[in-house]
């Protein structure tokens, strides 16, 4: 008959993974201490009949009583964490507190019509411009077929790179770009988006690196694969992404589907592009061997 301790029926049960998140794992010390103590009198007593699910209990009539009570607590202790946590999450309005290297997913933007109604701080309301009639194609070495009508930009796969850049009027500071974009073919990134951060520039790539990594192309020096804002999303192919950035004094932060997905201070940082992005400066769209195609432009002054 199988003899299992204590902490392990812990790790077995269905609640073990939420019960090591957190401060929970602070109560892993004590199950190799209680299972340190029990071990000598169990050997000598042996095993006794009984279960937990399938697994076999060790002898000791307060064994159990102290695994349940245990787990009540650890539960409490995990739910009032969660609570806290929530509790700081940031919203819209206080992206730049967010820490360097925090991706988020909170829900923000829920009807783009209202968010776009949004007056500032002087009353006036904040109109978008649509990004139309002043795309040029970068000239990449092996580049795919592009198609411009108006602001709906369609980029065919190159060897690597195929892209355009905005030649008409442009902002460095506070404003915001939207746009939606969709990979049609392909398996990396399907936007890499160049745009100016003051005076330097940085791209926010899009299913990068096989096809899902996402991040700002560079801080640092450290590209989108190896910084702070790397992160992955699963990308299906013809779906639209809404995509959301804003440039402001204290941070750079993104949207993705309505969802703030990461807020990256600007003091003390550096922002770059890679050398091959260098054509679609200041701002500018790209793809890397992949068809896909950007909707949707616009622009608006903070």
């Amino acid at each position: 008959m199988a003899i299992v301790s204590l902490e392990n029926r812990l790790f077995l049960h269905p609640l073990a993974p939420r019960l090591l998140s957190g401060h929970a794992r602070l109560l892993r010390p004590w199950f190799r201490e209680h299972h340190a103590r029990q071990q000598a009198a169990c050997n000598r007593l042996g095993p006794l009949p009984g279960a937990w699910g399938s697994v076999k209990l060790r002898r000791g009539p307060w064994d159990q009583w102290r695994f349940l009570v245990l787990l009540a607590l650890s539960s409490l202790v995990f739910m009032g964490s969660a609570r806290d946590l929530a509790a700081q999450t940031p919203t819209e309005t206080d992206v730049s507190d967010v820490p360097s290297g925090s991706v988020v997913a909170i829900p923000q933007v829920k009807d783009a019509d209202k968010e776009d109604a949004k007056k500032t701080s002087n009353g006036k309301p904040t109109d978008w411009t649509e990004l139309k009639d002043s795309w040029v194609i970068s000239d990449f070495p092996g580049a795919g077929a592009v198609e411009i009508k108006g602001n709906v930009v369609k980029l065919a796969a190159g060897d690597p790179i195929t892209g355009v850049r905005w030649a008409g009027p442009l902002l460095r500071e506070n404003y915001e770009i939207i746009f939606e974009a969709r990979r049609t073919d392909g398996h990396d990134f399907f936007c890499a988006l160049t745009f100016p951060v003051g005076e330097s520039v940085v791209s926010l790539v899009l299913g990068g690196w096989g096809g899902g990594v996402v991040g700002l192309s560079s801080i640092d020096g450290a590209d989108a694969s190896e910084n702070p804002s790397t992160s992955y999303i699963e990308f299906e192919k013809n779906r639209w992404y809404r995509v959301r950035v804003r440039v402001d004094e204290k941070a750079i932060s993104y949207w993705i589907d309505d969802q703030l997905h990461f807020a990256q201070p600007r003091e003390e940082r550096q922002f770059s592009t890679r050398l091959e992005m260098d054509l679609c400066e200041p701002l500018g769209i790209a793809s890397y061997q992949t068809d896909s195609e950007i909707r949707k432009l616009k622009m608006r002054k903070l």
